[in-house]
């Protein structure tokens, strides 16, 4: 049970403190609703289409109508038109359904403005509108639009630029000359997305569309006129038919690359979603293949159940926490259960934790307020139902009111627990084997399935066994047989060579003799013993079976270690002698079967 107090001196002090939370809740509210009412506003773009007149004087006027479609609340647009030094804008108007808009910079709906800036010209205009579509007219006059030379006047215009966020659903434009002429004379190419289209007709009217321009992409004209349609423009010097045809021809060529290109990357997307129409159905059959028979077997393992087996996973009911983690965890009790189960004898009533604030002053003399956390012994209901607690819930609760204090109190700071880290140690293993204890007596684990997983856990090829066979092995080949009894020493993991003097045998049996930890002395071929070994016992013989022996030297130096091996291949080989089989202990070990002891002070 877990209580929280505070006193009515304290509620404005808390109220105050949460003020700022608060406030920081809402600015967070409104700062995660914003985007969502933006994402409710948007705008489309379904058509645009401009009209360009050509004069005489190789001037052109541009009337551009774009449809809006907007969703939500808008109040303005703009357009920009990039200066450079071919083209010079004026006379900029906007109009809507016949009806003139003001300039003026007041912003209020039905005005416009005009931003002229370095790189670009700005035409704002402002309006009201809401869940509908609109559609504004902008007409704007170019100076020196047409470039006239000796053998041709070129109208070379970007009528959209790359500044557009949306995608213009479907764009229109017509370019009238000063005076019919006849198609022929008039050669036109249009730049943009690949799919664009452009055309001459009779009287020499260009008209280029394009569907679904993306956005940020632009869409131009270059057009080649005869130069006496602009008998009024200013000429310039030179001949530019022939380079504006090679140019536009090699453009062109490119333009068709990326188009196959394109046309076969559409092929082999069409050929893949061929295949995946035509594999839809064998997965569809592989998958209810599968299901059924997932189904029979379920129905097989399962017989007269629905879909789901109805079965309970859980552990039993009003168990204590300790006991769980001595179930789920294999006879083991986790560190967290003893808190746990304080815990749990906290909602059964036994024990109560309550918080409290304690006023503190902190830097500059400014006061604060932290909480401070005790375990309280409810002693009435102690009394009266001791007799449901489990042993090692007693000696939880003796020790947290008595033992880890030093005297009997009921009211513990839950600092105490970090305090008394040793104790808190030291009380937790007497205490785990209390809750093994209470769970063995609960026979929830078969003796014979523990003895079974002991017994399957152990390494049947162990490096004792592996020792201890290989020992027998050469035993048998160098005597006949092994020597009376079972083997009370194998030697394992090789030491660093030292030398020792003549001493006493050890038999069998004797003190001193076949102790774990004991270090005897070993000769590779009999003779002088030149090496101490670690030797470890074995107890009712040799068992296992190997033909090998696994050793770990520990010695320093590369050389010895050779030399070492170098022996083992001489006395096998009988290079130097006749052959026989490497023996790994001294011949009179043999003979008597003992060992000589060493002293464990012996150089290292």
């Amino acid at each position: 049970m877990i209580l929280r107090s505070l006193s009515k001196e304290e509620l404005p002090m808390r109220t105050a403190r949460l003020a700022p939370l608060v406030l920081l809740l809402l600015m967070t509210m409104n700062m995660t609703t914003a985007p969502a009412a933006r994402a409710d506003k948007s705008y489309r773009m379904p058509a645009v289409r401009i009209t360009a007149d050509l004069a005489r004087d190789g001037s052109m006027q541009v009337r551009e109508e774009r449809t809006y479609r907007f969703k939500g609340r808008f109040k303005y647009a703009y357009r920009t038109y990039a200066l450079d030094d071919r083209i010079d804008y004026e006379d900029f108007r906007v109009s809507e359904n016949g009806r003139p808009y003001v300039q003026s910079d007041s912003e209020e709906p039905g005005t416009y403005k005009v931003t002229h800036g370095a790189e670009e010209v700005e035409v704002r205009w402002f309006y009201r509108a809401r869940n509908e579509t609109r559609t504004f007219a902008i007409d704007y006059g170019v100076r020196d639009a047409v470039h006239r030379h000796r053998d041709a006047a070129v109208l070379y215009y970007k009528f959209i630029g790359k500044g557009f966020k949306k995608r213009t659903d479907q764009v229109d434009i017509t370019v009238n000359p000063p005076v019919a002429v006849e198609d022929w004379k008039v050669r036109q190419w249009a730049h943009g997305p690949l799919w664009g289209e452009s055309r001459t007709s009779n009287d020499g009217v260009v008209t280029a569309s394009c569907t679904k321009l993306p956005r940020r992409r632009f869409f131009e004209l270059r057009i080649l006129y005869p130069p006496e349609l602009f008998p009024e423009a200013f000429e310039r010097a030179g001949y530019v038919s022939a380079s504006v045809t090679e140019e536009e021809a090699a453009w062109a060529e490119e333009a068709n690359q990326e188009r196959r290109r394109a046309v076969e990357k559409r092929d082999k997307l069409k050929k893949r979603q061929a295949v995946a129409l035509r594999m839809v159905p064998v997965v569809v059959l592989l998958a209810w293949f599968w299901f059924v028979r997932l189904w029979r077997r379920q129905r097989r393992l399962f017989p007269g159940q629905g879909s789901i087996p109805v079965s309970t996973w859980s552990a039993p009911d009003d168990l204590p926490p300790a006991l769980v983690s001595y179930l789920l965890n294999s006879r083991s009790v986790v560190a967290s259960s003893l808190m746990a189960t304080l815990m749990d004898l906290g909602r059964r009533g036994f024990v109560e934790f309550r918080e409290e604030y304690v006023a503190k002053v902190g830097f500059l003399g400014r006061e604060k307020w932290e909480p401070r956390h005790h375990w309280v012994l409810k002693t009435d209901h102690l009394e009266g139902h001791r007799a449901e607690l489990l042993p090692f819930e007693t000696e939880l609760l003796d020790f947290v009111f008595e033992e880890m204090t030093g005297q009997r109190t009921d009211t513990v700071d839950s600092r105490a627990f970090r305090k008394k880290r040793s104790k808190v140690r030291s009380f937790f293993g007497r205490w785990s084997r209390m809750v093994k204890k209470e769970g063995a007596s609960r026979a929830w684990f078969a003796e014979e399935s523990i003895k079974a997983r002991n017994r399957a856990g152990r390494a049947p090829d162990s490096p004792l066994q592996r020792l201890a066979t290989a020992f027998a092995e050469r035993e048998i080949s160098a005597r006949g047989s092994v020597s009376d009894g079972a083997v009370h020493e194998c030697l394992l993991h090789l030491r660093r060579p030292v030398r020792s003097e003549q001493g006493a045998l050890a038999r069998p049996g004797q003190e001193g003799a076949g102790r774990r930890g004991q270090h005897v002395l070993v000769s590779p071929r009999g003779g002088e013993p030149r090496r101490r070994l670690r030797h470890v016992v074995l107890r009712g013989g040799v068992r296992g079976g190997v033909d090998h022996v696994q050793r770990h030297r520990r010695g320093r130096g590369r050389q010895r270690r050779r030399r070492w091996r170098s022996r083992r291949r001489r006395g096998r080989s009988g290079v130097n002698g006749p052959k026989r089989p490497f023996s790994v202990v001294n011949p009179r070990f043999r003979q008597t079967g003992s060992v000589r002891p060493v002293s464990q002070g012996g150089s290292r």
